[in-house]
């Protein structure tokens, strides 16, 4: 496990505004770097984010209603028989279906592998291939490829046009070759069908070598091991029991560089334990998802004594691939929840006990903390919002409250104004949409300088009569209109929290 001070699964949760993705960032770089908890972030400190996003130790996904376990996990992809080297038998054109990784298990698989990427210096999301050197078995080809730290195959005639094979060419071993491998991705030498005989790290892009009398498609190689006589490496487990098939060239998406380099024994000199190279998966609006169907057995793999190396280590078999697969124990999982789409009563009994909660609450002390006191125009924008919130939480429930970040980057009049025509009073009308009266009092608007209620229709301002015996205001919902902003002066904002037999 990682000796971070932080937990590996936590929810932070609060009505919306509060900073909840703003903290997802400063906890982020707290669990990779060690930023100081509750010191705030500057730009170098954003910047350095998004360079780990772009390393790949920090991921992101938002959930939403059609977010799926295909998505989080993995699931099918359709794919034709020509753009699959793994199945020589296949008619040309005909379809099958391939599994994908999904974002969460495609991040795992990044991070379980992460001391040996970065030992060996792989690629951040370095893949694992198969290679066949002019086939099985020993044959001049293998020896001059090992000999010479380099990896050979032929189809001659496909030469390159200006130095390269455009992608897509109607090959699909040369494509591959030439567009999907990439330095500081992994090879294994096919010696048979299920051994290896050598593992090596792509060094070059690919080129056309005109020197040598054939197979002149190459890349150079570094290899790590090389097996003599009948030493050699069994793939079979690894690779989800499956034998590698006659193509030259394809991906073995289900071996991992690490449990590959584990079971040669080679060694990664150098190189950090997993522990102590964190990875930082965020998910925002978590409850906007169904969480059970996307989550699928992952909720007990996420538990922090049932990750990779934990006491209790558990894994699973993915249902479509048949991996044995588990979370590894340094992949620390932070989510948001917003509390005004649901409640946390609301949220998954199994998600709750496995993962610890923090409220993240309106702060009105984050204005106050700026420079100008929070004062504009000599409004004070903390009362203000304190005042409000005091009477949401009495009308309706502290879920729904007004999150700092409504007034936070309010510094003149016009600001203010904006804040409550374009945050504040939305907010208000979704809370208490049928109530208008709950919404003035929320502002303590007595006089409509904020909300002006329609009067409730009589038959005769309908134009109807024979229903003068009927109440027409108790059959409809009372209308009302929002103030034009521009009328809004810093004494109205003030009445908000101020109350006016005080002032004197």
């Amino acid at each position: 496990m990682t000796n971070c001070a932080y937990r590996l699964n936590t929810i932070l949760y609060g009505p919306p505004g509060t900073g909840k993705t703003y903290e997802t960032t400063r906890m982020a770089l707290g669990i990779i770097d060690g930023w100081p908890s509750g010191e705030p972030l500057d730009e170098k400190s954003f910047k350095r984010y998004r360079d780990l996003v772009k390393e790949g130790r920090i991921g992101f996904v938002t959930f939403h209603q059609s977010f799926s376990y295909e998505d989080f996990v993995e699931g099918l992809r359709p794919i034709t028989s020509d753009d699959d080297p793994e199945d020589s038998t296949a008619a040309s054109g005909s379809i099958s279906y391939s599994v994908e990784d999904g974002v969460f298990k495609a991040f795992c698989d990044r991070a379980h592998n992460a001391s040996v990427t970065e030992g060996l210096k792989l690629a951040p999301d370095a893949r694992v291939w198969k290679v066949s050197l002019n086939g099985t078995g020993r044959n001049p080809i293998r020896t001059d490829c090992l000999e010479n730290g380099r990896i050979r195959i032929g189809f001659d005639d496909l030469e390159p046009e200006g130095g390269t094979i455009p992608e897509g060419t109607g090959h699909t071993v040369v494509n591959t070759f030439w567009n999907r491998m990439s330095k500081g991705d992994v090879i294994c030498s096919c010696w048979s069908e299920d051994e290896v005989d050598a593992i090596g790290i792509v060094e070059s892009e690919a080129r056309y070598d005109e020197a040598l009398d054939s197979f002149c498609h190459v890349r150079d190689v570094t290899w790590l091991k090389t097996y003599k006589g009948s030493d050699k490496l069994s793939l079979r487990d690894l690779n989800g029991g499956k034998r590698m098939t006659l193509s030259s060239v394809y991906e073995l998406s289900r071996v991992q560089p690490r449990d590959l380099f584990d079971a040669a024994g080679i060694d990664v000199a150098g190189a950090a334990p997993a522990e102590d190279l964190p990875y930082v998966f965020i998910i925002d609006e978590i409850n906007r998802g169904n969480v059970s169907a996307i989550l699928g057995e992952l909720i007990t793999l996420v538990e922090e004594d049932k990750r990779l190396g934990a006491s209790q280590e558990r894994t699973v078999e993915l249902p479509y691939s048949r991996e044995h697969w588990g979370v590894p124990g340094n992949v620390h999982i932070i989510a948001t929840m917003n509390t005004a789409d649901r409640s946390l009563a609301q949220l998954d009994t199994a998600l709750r006990r496995r993962f610890s909660f923090r409220e993240m609450a309106p702060d009105s002390s984050v204005i106050t903390g700026r420079e100008d006191k929070g004062i504009v125009e000599g409004v004070n924008l903390a009362s203000l919002l304190d005042a409000m919130n005091k009477r949401i939480r009495a009308l309706y429930d502290r879920d729904h409250a007004i999150g700092h970040s409504v007034l936070l980057g309010v510094e003149s009049l016009d600001d203010l104004r904006d804040a409550f025509a374009e945050g504040v009073i939305p907010l208000l009308e979704e809370y208490f949409f049928d109530d208008p009266v709950k919404m003035r009092i929320v502002l303590n608007d007595s006089d409509g300088d904020f909300i002006a209620i329609d009067e409730q229709p009589s038959a005769a301002s309908l134009g109807l009569s024979g229903f003068n015996d009927v109440d027409l205001g108790a059959e409809t919902t009372p209308s009302f209109e929002v103030r034009p902003r521009d009328k809004w002066a810093p004494e109205t904002f003030e009445r908000i929290y101020l109350n006016p037999s005080a002032k004197g």
